[in-house]
């Protein structure tokens, strides 16, 4: 082995002298022991303290309690209650839970949220479309489109000429109802069998011509009309005509020309 410069050789003993020396290799292993055992109180003691790995709470069953009573319970169990307003109920009183989520009986950390669904207490109100005229079948849709229940199908006692549609409908349409309100709609058997003799309403007004007709089991609708109180300046068909229970007579308003006929 060649011969080490003069300028290198101190340092390069000095390494040596190091090395064969057994305190440094206790400082070594000193400084070793203590950064492991720092690393194991910082992952098992340290970091789960602070994270509150190790603990869990069981979320309390809070459902069919007012919203006030379930939020002092959740709070006592160091969770954090949150209020959601959840649709109208009728059948549980306003601001009572009626869901929660995590459920009861779950098992979360400290301070976690419990969403609790509270009953609104107010009921949404619904339109009344119109369905007369319509098929019995998509009349139905409509309703429950509307958030209404059709609870009743009835056979109209008075003779009409389109079968299986809508005749009458109750409530009437345009009317404000809470949502879910039952609904009664009456459909159309088709033409009766027996023959009526049409009456003269000329001059009357559409309302009082309408309910003359009505009283004789024929339907009618009015042209050109604005409203009930307007005359009827003409009808098709004619005075004396023979139809069958339930055909539609037209009655004309103003000074209307169409002409009508069977």
């Amino acid at each position: 082995m060649e011969r080490l410069p003069t300028f290198l050789k101190k340092p390069v003993d000095y390494v040596v002298s190091l090395v064969r020396n057994p305190l440094f290799w206790g400082g070594v292993g000193f400084f070793v022991v203590l950064g492991v055992a720092g690393l194991v109180f910082v992952d098992e003691v340290l970091m789960p303290t602070y994270t509150r790995q190790d603990v869990s709470i069981e979320v309390p069953n809070v459902q069919n309690m007012p919203f006030e009573q379930a939020s002092r319970i959740i709070e006592a169990n160091d969770l954090r209650p949150e209020r959601i307003v959840h649709r109208f109920n009728p059948n549980v009183p306003r601001d009572v839970v009626v869901d929660q989520n995590p459920p009861a009986d779950a098992r979360v950390k400290p301070g976690r949220h419990i969403y609790l669904s509270v009953n609104s207490g107010s009921v949404p109100t619904v339109t009344v479309p119109r369905v007369e005229g319509l098929a019995l079948r998509e009349a139905k849709n409509r309703m429950i489109n509307a958030g209404l229940k059709v609870t009743s199908e009835r056979p109209d006692p008075i003779p009409s000429p389109y079968e299986n549609t809508v005749t009458r409908q109750s409530p009437n349409a345009g009317e404000t109802v809470d949502r879910g309100s039952e609904v009664t709609l009456w459909y159309s058997t088709g033409l009766g069998s027996d023959y009526i003799e049409v009456p003269d309403v000329v001059g009357l007004t559409i309302a009082d011509a309408r309910k003359a007709l009505m009283d004789r089991k024929l339907r009618s609708v009015a042209v050109d009309a604005v409203s009930g109180e307007d005359l009827v300046t003409r009808q098709s068909r004619a005075p004396g005509t023979r139809v069958r229970q339930g055909f539609e007579i037209r009655l004309f308003a103003g000074g209307s020309e169409e002409e009508g006929g069977e």
